[in-house]
């Protein structure tokens, strides 16, 4: 078996989830029988020489993510980073994510992206989703994808994170609040914001996400002032660290197809408040405090509670035997059964 990964989705994102579940794929050894190759392009993660197999280096053409991906002919599968097509007639694989864009994004950007993303589902004979939630939007949005194609492989959380001490939160002069990833309409940043401007004991500590907006900007000056930290890029390290540190993680998301920080800061030992419905609830389960809806009475309601020492408590404990029911290994197991399946 001979496995080509198509690694577009470096050209198109530094970090993120996706980028970090292809991290996660391709970092692992294959068995010996089994060949696998992944094809990298100009904006590639630095790091890429610890990825397992073959690798190489492509300068990409003019719109290379809307072009079909050149394959050698020694190829038995393809599976691409971000819904993309082999120029030749091999099985292919894709893993959807979520269905944000249908959602929330219109005009030109969505008829692109759905049109791009549609056509390599339908043309995929395996179809991977990385939660039950996603499953169920596929079969919203495309009704009339075969069931027997379709396989749900929760993603999986880094070893990177865990619990660092007591000593750790205990030695923080003012407790901070941790807001992880995007800030789109949908994961509710701003009610975060609104939120903590009527709780002044605490700092809001924002990780990712891309530079503020001027909308955001002026709501956080004017709302936090100096309450407010932006740090755009953290190493996996760094976050554990301020998952250790921080009073809880809100992820006030209202749809997701996974969520990987809700799982990061469980593993780390970080009491996690986040929306139910979407993938939060199926991942989440009973071991987050989780909001009916994302309302600032709501959430400080929920980030008061936390002052409970006693409830603080039972949310750890149920955030770690959480978290340990996922895995990359296990991510990256079930993804080769996905692909020795189609292959026999």
């Amino acid at each position: 078996m001979n496995i080509v990964i198509d690694g577009i989705i470096y050209l198109l994102q530094r970090h993120g989830g996706i980028s970090v579940y292809f991290n996660e794929l391709l970092k692992r050894s294959t068995p010996p029988e089994v060949q696998s190759s992944a094809i990298l392009y100009g904006n590639s993660p630095k790091n890429a020489n610890f990825f397992a197999g073959h690798i190489e280096m492509r300068k990409p053409r003019r719109f290379e993510r809307y072009r079909k991906c050149q394959v050698s002919s020694e190829a038995n599968i393809f599976h691409s980073s971000y819904y993309r097509e082999p120029d030749k007639n091999i099985p292919t694989v894709v893993t959807v994510h979520d269905f944000t864009y249908e959602r929330y994004v219109k005009g030109p950007r969505l008829w692109l992206h759905s049109f791009q993303k549609f056509s390599s589902i339908r043309r995929a004979q395996a179809i991977i989703c990385i939660s039950e939630n996603t499953r169920k939007d596929l079969l919203e949005f495309m009704p009339d994808i075969p069931l027997d194609r379709i396989s749900v492989v929760h993603n999986g959380v880094g070893d990177s994170f865990f619990p660092l001490g007591p000593a750790i939160y205990e030695s923080l002069v003012r407790p901070f609040i941790l807001f992880v990833g995007g800030r789109r309409g949908y994961k509710n940043f701003i009610v975060v914001v609104e939120a903590l401007a009527q709780l002044t004991e605490f700092d809001l500590v924002c990780v990712g996400g891309g530079p503020l907006s001027s909308y955001e900007q002026e709501k956080v000056g004017r709302l936090l002032g100096n309450r407010f930290k932006y740090l755009n890029y953290v190493s996996d390290q760094e976050l554990n660290h301020l998952y250790n540190q921080a009073y809880c993680l809100v992820y006030p998301s209202i749809n997701e197809g996974f969520g990987i920080p809700v799982l990061e800061a469980m593993r780390a030992g970080c009491p996690v408040i986040a929306c139910e419905g979407s993938s939060i609830s199926e991942i989440a389960e009973d071991a987050a405090i989780l909001l009916s809806q994302p309302a600032v009475e709501e959430l400080l309601d929920a980030i008061i509670k936390l002052d409970n020492s006693q409830l603080r408590n039972i949310i750890r404990l149920k955030g770690f035997s959480r978290a340990s029911s996922f895995s990359w290994q296990k991510t990256f197991e079930q993804t080769m059964k996905v692909y020795e399946t189609l292959f026999n």
